[in-house]
């Protein structure tokens, strides 16, 4: 449910730096990477084997670095359209903000995971 909360917020966020300054659509081209970013994680936690202790596969070495390299094009799209004249500053800065709640989400998600982990194996 915090995902899907986070994700409506960074495409209204997205949506918004299009309409509310210009009429430009330029600003969406930072959903495909943003889509496309988690699914070569997705792939390889469904092609995990269950064995926590084994070394870890080379795919999924590949798909960490296919996923951050996705990542990184949320935030890479919006700058260099704005550093070419295409969109505002303003669409740049809500843009970046959409990747900030993101990022944001993702943290407070690691660490709320980590803590119940570690008070599963206390208690």
């Amino acid at each position: 449910l915090l995902w899907a909360l986070v994700g409506t917020l960074f495409l209204f966020l997205e949506t918004l730096g299009c309409v509310l300054f210009e009429t430009n659509l330029k600003p969406l081209f930072t959903l495909i990477p943003a889509a496309l970013a988690p699914l070569p994680m997705l792939v390889a936690r469904a092609t995990a084997d269950d064995d926590v202790f084994g070394a870890s596969s080379r795919f999924r070495h590949w798909a960490e670095f296919l996923s951050c390299f996705l990542a990184t094009g949320v935030i890479a799209v919006p700058v260099l359209l704005w550093t070419t004249g295409h969109i505002a500053m303003h669409a740049l800065l809500l843009s970046l903000s959409g990747f900030v709640l993101l990022a944001v989400a993702a943290t407070v998600a690691a660490v709320v995971r980590a803590r119940s982990r570690d008070e599963a194996l206390i208690g």
